[in-house]
């Protein structure tokens, strides 16, 4: 029985070292997905933004650990959030603490009014507002929200925030109002990330495990013969007893013929943003200790910047600095395609309100450019993706990750889901 996987992202490489019997294909010229790391001048950095390791699902957690092998290390997250010139502890409602009296009165003020316990409401900013109250959402929350998510709070839905956006305890409210610290997100204020290598350490260590990878190989046709599957690439041709996709969910219907219509009009509503990374190395300013800073302000583009170097030492040459610029973007829109000097300007205005560079040579410039990266859940998403999947279940085409499930998932579950497939497989083939 053997298995194409399509697409060499973690849940392709891990699946691949699950099912022996199989085949990844990929089509850029290596794998790793949204987990690889660009090493390049001395500098190293994950392409899509910072992947750090963490996991209240402990088995999973120990195996992502041990897959690092001796380049497993540990960080302690120091984010801040970036509001009023000031760098305030990460997630926003503890770093309430951090402000004057009269501030901390207000945010907690609505806070306790907020209709916490009522049913939840339909759109993510009237869920803001009713979960955390006027101030809260209207100064912090939505304005980033909004902005990560390249759309209006309001046309976004409700229904996947509970646990992705978790809500504070009466009492670290009452400990902020009183000035007191306290952590939030505890599950990740400890984290795990390679020594050296990036994320994609771990993307290899599945890697090593797979029997056979082809690369430089993307799938431009695929139809059903006689109970197998006939995948055709841009330079092979593959015979398959199962197939499990997880490239993105629109490239996988254009290989396929005679789709009906409504399916694409479906697939045609599935909403999705696009990632740009900036990834700017200069001459250090100061030794801080941040791991990230989030920043609501449309003054800027970016809605989150990243520091390697607080990862692991070895991201980045002696006495220098490296930041990561995160811009989310409509593939469509002028901006993705805007030139480099562009963001290099824009990201230099940005680090200089930050007062994280003065006027330093930037000796390290690198713009990443990722079409898939985060999917937009609005109005027409849940009924219009149950659509698209069911009928690439009923093909017998399998669905697993990020864009070919179309749901935004982190590394843990990735794994967790790929592992649950293969046993599917294992069990029943």
């Amino acid at each position: 029985m053997t298995t194409g996987i399509l697409g060499g992202g973690l849940c392709g490489v891990v699946l691949g070292a699950d099912i022996q019997d199989s085949v990844v294909i990929e089509a850029e010229s290596r794998v790793g997905g949204h987990c690889k790391t660009e090493i390049d001048k001395g500098y190293t950095y994950d392409m899509g933004g910072p992947h750090i390791i963490f996991s209240k699902n402990q088995e999973i957690l120990a195996e992502m650990k041990s897959a690092l092998g001796s380049k497993l290390g540990y960080g302690i997250r120091d984010n801040r959030c970036f509001y009023n010139d000031k760098f305030l502890q990460y997630p926003f409602e503890n770093g309430i603490s951090e402000l004057s009296a009269e501030e901390r009165y207000k945010f907690v003020r609505d806070f306790l009014h907020a209709d916490q316990l009522g049913a939840p409401k339909n759109n993510l900013k009237e869920w803001l507002l009713q979960r955390f109250g006027n101030a809260l959402a209207n100064e912090y929350l939505i304005p980033y929200n909004e902005k990560i998510w390249n759309i209006s709070s309001e046309k976004l839905t409700s229904d996947w925030v509970e646990g992705r956006i978790p809500m504070p305890s009466m009492d670290d409210m009452l400990k902020v109002a009183c000035g007191l610290k306290t952590i939030g997100y505890a599950h990740q204020a400890n984290f795990v990330y390679p020594t050296e290598g990036g994320i994609e350490v771990l993307v290899g260590a599945y890697k090593a495990k797979c029997k056979d990878i082809r690369v430089n190989e993307k799938v431009q046709k695929i139809d059903k013969r006689d109970d197998k599957w006939i995948v055709a690439t841009n330079q092979n041709s593959y015979e398959f007893d199962e197939i499990v996709s997880t490239i993105p969910i629109h490239d996988l219907l254009k290989t396929l013929s005679n789709v009906p219509s409504e399916i694409n009009y479906k697939a045609g509503l599935l909403k999705f943003n696009s990632l740009i990374n900036v990834a700017m190395g200069y001459k250090r300013k100061n030794d801080h200790t941040y791991t990230a800073i989030y920043i609501p302000s449309e003054e800027h583009l970016s809605h989150r910047i990243s520091f390697p170097r607080n990862f692991s030492l070895l991201n980045v040459p002696e006495g220098m600095e490296l930041v990561n610029l995160e811009i989310t973007v409509d593939t469509d829109a002028d901006l993705f395609n805007a030139e480099d000097q562009f963001f290099k300007e824009e990201s230099i205005k940005l680090l200089q309100a930050l007062n994280l560079i003065d006027k330093q040579e930037i000796e390290y410039l690198k713009v990443c450019r990722t079409k898939h990266a985060y999917v937009v859940r609005d109005e027409n998403y849940e009924n219009s993706l149950k659509e698209v999947l069911n009928y690439l279940e009923e093909l017998g085409i399998h669905s697993l990750g990020r864009n070919a499930q179309f749901e935004y998932i982190n590394m843990d579950e990735a794994i967790r889901r790929t592992h649950a497939l293969s046993k599917k497989f294992l069990t029943t083939n």
